[in-house]
């Protein structure tokens, strides 16, 4: 496995990093999420070559990384690096990565595991996207792209180019072998590159060296989805990756009902991009669920119809809410034990309250106090099921091997079927909103407190029974 990653700024004669480089992608500045990417998959020492120029602006932001389980390194010169890369009379493999070049951690993590023979490297290429046209936003001069013929899973050819094609295209994403490091080490010397200082073009250099290994057929073409790489230059291409991303980081710690996995989330989509911009952390956002879901609590235990129809319709934004906190955990890599458990276990407290402001408010319209021993019966089974149905991950949850995208799933509930994955979902909380429209919640809390019990025995002759 690689834990050594180079990654290589572009060429720069001014003491500012590019400004694409600092912008946001998702919430999070692209040369950030770079890094972060790149220790979420593995990598445990990163290695960046920059001009010295621009190196003192380059240790500010690094500043700006915390809370980082990876060594970082500043390098400004090429004789530096391969010093730095000797391990005895061996090279260790590098996986190289232009920082303009944004790779999710689910593709890093398979990459840098490939199987790469010795004297080959192996080459991220994507399926050629369509040329962004009249961008105005473009600070920088046209980029250049490097279209591949892919045969036999070898790349046989690799040609600078302004336009792409409708083939396949290489990325920035480079690993090599032990062989073909020291094999770019020793090209680089036979080029008469500069060994004291940056002012050759990193990129080039790579993709040069690439494309001669290709003519003599070293070069291993790796295909990758292209929502999981992306080359930023300018503000349409950080537009794309955020959407790439968003629509790649859905997902729920127990599964969506129909509801949640429609309606809620695209509400919850819609809401993203102003969410990322605004920094608030998700353990903010959980909070804020939690606080308007004991609002919505709260209104029930009035018992009168009017609030209780307004805590009814608080319901589905707190579900919302519920499903913005995880996706811009991910998205941020802002996960957390504490998020974790804040949101499973929170979930469970602010749906009892929920329950317990119903049986309070049926109380205080009937006065029958049978809706408050059937509080304490739905407590009960409403206890014994979460205890049935908790993710046994959740318990042991660590965020450092947890990447983006990944869900929890409770193993009782996926036996249990598509009937029951359902009938534990968020979407329940409609159903208390329209009975609270239509003034039946003595009804349905009579429901909920006999149906729970029932539920609970029946998922634990289910785990009894196999």
């Amino acid at each position: 496995m690689v834990e050594e990653a180079v990654i290589l700024m572009p060429e720069a004669e001014v003491k500012h990093l590019p400004s694409y480089l600092l912008a946001p992608v998702a919430g999070v500045p692209l040369l950030q999420r770079e890094l972060l990417s790149l220790g979420r998959a593995g990598i445990k020492s990163i290695t960046i070559m920059v001009s010295p120029a621009a190196q003192p602006d380059l240790e500010y932001q690094l500043s700006q990384v915390s809370d980082t389980d990876f060594n970082i390194n500043i390098l400004s010169n090429w004789q530096a690096l391969w010093k730095q890369t000797q391990n005895g009379n061996k090279v260790n493999p590098r996986l190289a990565v232009l920082a303009n070049v944004l790779a999710d951690p689910r593709f890093l993590a398979e990459f840098i595991n490939y199987p790469v023979p010795e004297g080959a490297l192996a080459l991220g290429v994507i399926k050629s996207p369509p040329r962004a046209g009249g961008d105005q936003n473009n600070e920088s001069k046209p980029q250049p792209s490097y279209p591949v013929v892919l045969e036999d899973g070898l790349v046989t050819s690799l040609v600078g180019s302004p336009d792409p094609g409708n083939g396949w295209q290489a990325t920035g994403v480079v690993l090599f072998s032990p062989a073909a490091w020291q094999g770019w080490q020793d090209w680089q010397i036979v080029q008469q590159q500069p060994q004291e200082s940056f002012q050759s073009d990193p990129e080039l250099s790579l993709f040069h060296y690439i494309a001669q290994q290709a003519r003599e057929k070293r070069v291993l073409g790796v295909v990758s989805n292209p929502i999981y790489i992306s080359a930023i230059h300018h503000d349409q291409d950080r537009e794309q990756a955020t959407a790439r991303l968003i629509a790649s980081s859905d997902g729920s710690p127990l599964g969506d009902g129909r509801l949640e996995s429609s309606l809620n989330r695209t509400l919850a989509r819609k809401l993203l991009p102003w969410v990322l911009a605004s920094g608030l952390t998700p353990n903010q956002i959980t909070l804020a669920s939690l606080l308007l879901g004991l609002v919505a609590a709260l209104g029930f235990a009035c018992g009168t119809y009017g609030i209780s129809l307004v805590a009814g319709l608080l319901l589905p934004l707190v579900m919302v809410l519920d499903c913005l906190d995880g996706t811009v955990a991910r998205l941020k890599f802002q996960e957390s034990r504490l998020g974790a458990r804040l949101d499973l276990y929170g979930d469970t407290i602010l749906n009892l309250l929920i329950f317990w402001g119903i049986a309070v408010g049926q109380y205080q319209a009937s006065g029958q106090l049978r809706f408050l021993g059937l509080g304490l019966l739905l407590t009960l089974g409403y206890l014994a099921c979460w205890w049935l149905l908790e993710p046994a991950g959740a318990r042991h949850w660590d965020p450092a091997h947890s990447p983006p995208g990944a869900r929890l799933r409770p193993s009782t509930l996926k036996k249990a079927g598509k009937i029951l994955e359902e009938a534990v979902s968020r979407d329940f909380f409609y159903i208390i909103m329209f009975c609270a429209i239509f003034n039946i919640l003595d009804y349905l809390f009579i429901g909920i407190a006999v149906g729970t019990n029932i539920f609970a025995l029946f998922l634990w002759w289910r785990q009894a029974h196999g």
